[in-house]
């Protein structure tokens, strides 16, 4: 009888033994399954992040650019509104309205001529030659 309880005993502890190495064989390979998708997931996600910083870099770097061409854009227009303002001070309106006044009708012609024209050149919309 003791020899009964020893195997069964004997045969008990081996199969414990190999069904625990058999759970530790499954739940290894499932997790080694749960980390491989979950790097897959993650080295997408890290190259996603990688585009959009370039992409924002790339965008901040044209930011600057136009800025820069702006503000050089602004200098220019500046030195000209300066401009214009030392002319406009410099001309007295109403003393060349007084003395010369065909002229000075001619010469405010000729400039609303311009203006009309910039507009027209403005707002004239393209003119395509497709069908």
């Amino acid at each position: 009888m003791l020899r009964l309880y020893l195997l069964i005993f004997v045969l008990g502890f081996l199969g414990s033994t190999v069904y625990g190495a058999y759970w530790y064989y499954t739940d290894t390979q499932n997790r080694i399954a749960i980390l491989r998708e979950n790097n897959t997931k993650l080295e997408q996600a890290a190259a996603t992040l990688q585009q959009t910083v370039d992409t924002m870099s790339a965008d901040a770097e044209r930011n600057a650019e136009l800025n820069r061409e702006l503000t050089a854009a602004l200098q220019k227009a500046e030195q000209g509104l300066d401009g214009l303002r030392r002319r406009l001070s410099q001309i007295d309106l109403t003393q060349e309205a007084l003395n010369y006044p065909a002229d000075l009708e001619r010469r405010i012609d000729r400039g609303v001529e311009r203006l009309i024209n910039d507009f027209k050149n403005d707002t004239t919309p393209v003119s395509s030659d497709q069908p």
